[in-house]
This record gives C-alpha cells, structure tokens and sequence, in this order.
C-alpha cells in the first residue's frame, strides 16, 4: 500500500508565520514540501506526534555573523 504522504506532524501547535493565531494541528510532508496544513486525514509512511510542542513550518533562520550586512541592508 502506498501512502498519502512521506510525514505527517500531528496534533502540535502551529505557528505558520502569516499573522494569524497559532492553532493546533499537523502538517504533512511530500517530497521536501509541506504540502498540507491543519486537519489532516491521510496516512503516512512516518508519524510523528508533536502533542505539547509548536511547530514552525518554513521557518528560515535568517543569522548570520556578518552583522555589518544588516547595516548596508537594512531591509534583508
């Protein structure tokens, strides 16, 4: 049997960056894509359960140690 999706994180709280609330739900995962979000139904070849713990889809981490760049650019 082939499954839906490669990942499904279930049941955390999710915090998806556009300013909305965070919400509790799961987000699944094809190929190196989130490619749904909220109530899930589907199976998936792995599960993990995020119950208790926040997940931050698409979160990129913008450090750098190259400090002076946010000078020259402020808007990066």
């Amino acid at each position: 049997m082939v499954s839906e999706f490669e990942l499904i994180i279930k049941d955390g709280t999710i915090v998806d960056g556009t300013g909305r609330k965070a919400f509790k739900g799961s987000i699944a995962v094809s190929g190196e894509k989130i490619v749904a979000l909220g109530d899930i139904s589907g199976d998936a070849e792995r599960v993990n359960d995020a119950d208790g713990l926040t997940i931050v889809p698409g979160f990129v981490d913008g450090h750098s140690h190259a400090d002076l760049t946010l000078l020259l650019y402020p808007k990066c």
